[in-house]
């Protein structure tokens, strides 16, 4: 087949551009219901139409159709400007589509990490709290000191109650009772803060046993759209260093160049394809054979039936020499058709004598 190579190519590429401009369309109106399906289908085509138009251009071109590829020419530049934007739209829908997905990726990842630093510094400080408070006792052994020290008795007479819950510590007794009922309570507390600190600990190895479990799910990702950016952009400015307005141009000037090579390369295709059809058919066309009036086709000549028959040898010519002229004896042949057909022919195929 003429150009097969090449009618794969651009089958590829109108392919593919009809599928990004469809999704232009669908997306443009919500995504959703049959305006959608209807706005697909009218991009695509659009895309569909660049190539056809440009092959039509061409066939003109060649044919010197400057009516034609005035007006296809025109259409084929409105396509164009709109195939460019539909497929640089829908580029840019799907690279913030990944960037989104990778962001949310590595912000999860990151909650992780932080909630994991959280508790695992929580949990230091803790021990760190409790560590001195390792050789208390539980808070009930402090109650039962402390009730004992309030059951103490001098001369008769409680202590605890003649100090009146220890607010009148007069006599030494007194002192050295009420001391070791304060220095009992303070033990009680930090025997109870101990507990508390246990039990936090123990909520806080749970919660991080569960964080470490989401860091190693959650893992960070690598931007797939954001590192070709970088390794683009960083060898056209020459400088390691990336900023948010660097990457940011990168990508919609790296989308805009793609979208332009492949409506270049569609309109290419789309005009060898138009050239070659044209020499194509330039070439393989049969060409038009001259009919005459006079004659019948081809397929359905028939020679006239005329008999030989010698002449008389003419005045001055050797008797050797024979003349053989054609005749016809039927009675309704008309001599002056014949003669008017000669004529023609002698025309028709340049054979008419020099005088």
């Amino acid at each position: 087949m003429h150009n097969l190579d090449l009618k794969i190519c651009n089958a590829v590429l109108v392919g593919s551009s009809m599928v990004l401009s469809s999704y232009f369309g669908w997306s443009i109106v919500g995504g959703d219901g049959l305006f959608a399906g209807i706005m697909a289908f009218v991009c695509a085509t659009a895309a569909f139409l660049v190539s056809a138009l440009v092959w039509r251009t061409s066939m003109n071109w060649r044919a010197r159709n400057w009516a034609g590829f005035v007006t296809t020419g025109t259409l084929a530049a409105i396509a164009i400007a709109f195939n460019i934007v539909a497929d640089y739209t829908t580029a840019s829908i799907f690279r913030d589509q990944v960037m989104v997905m990778s962001d949310n990726t590595n912000v999860m990842a990151e909650q992780s990490r932080a909630e994991v630093e959280r508790l695992e510094k929580a949990i230091a400080n803790l021990r760190g709290e409790s560590a001195w408070r390792t050789k208390y006792e539980s808070p009930a052994t402090y109650d039962a000191l402390i009730l004992e020290q309030k059951q103490v008795v001098d001369r008769g007479r409680n202590v605890y109650e003649r100090t009146k819950q220890c607010t009148d510590t007069t006599l030494p007794i007194s002192s050295q009772v009420c001391s070791e009922i304060a220095r009992l309570e303070a033990q009680k507390a930090n025997a109870q803060r101990r507990q508390v600190i246990l039990a936090e600990l123990k909520t806080l190895g749970e919660q991080l046993a569960i964080a470490r479990q989401e860091v190693e799910t959650h893992k960070k990702v690598a931007n797939p759209a954001q590192a070709q950016v970088r390794s683009i952009v960083t060898w056209f400015r020459l400088d390691r260093n990336h900023t948010e307005h660097s990457d940011w141009w990168g990508a919609k000037s790296i989308m805009l160049y793609m979208t332009i090579l492949l409506t270049a390369l569609i309109c290419f295709l789309g005009w060898e394809l138009g050239s070659g059809a044209r020499a194509a058919v330039s070439v393989d066309a049969p060409q038009p054979v001259r009919r005459n009036r006079w004659l019948e086709a081809p397929d359905e000549t028939r020679p006239i039936p005329l008999p030989a028959t010698d002449s008389p040898p003419r005045p001055g010519t050797s008797s050797n020499s024979t003349t053989v002229v054609y005749s016809n004896t039927a009675s309704g042949h008309d001599h002056a058709a014949i003669q008017k057909l000669l004529r023609e022919l002698e025309e028709d195929f340049g054979l008419t004598p020099k005088h």
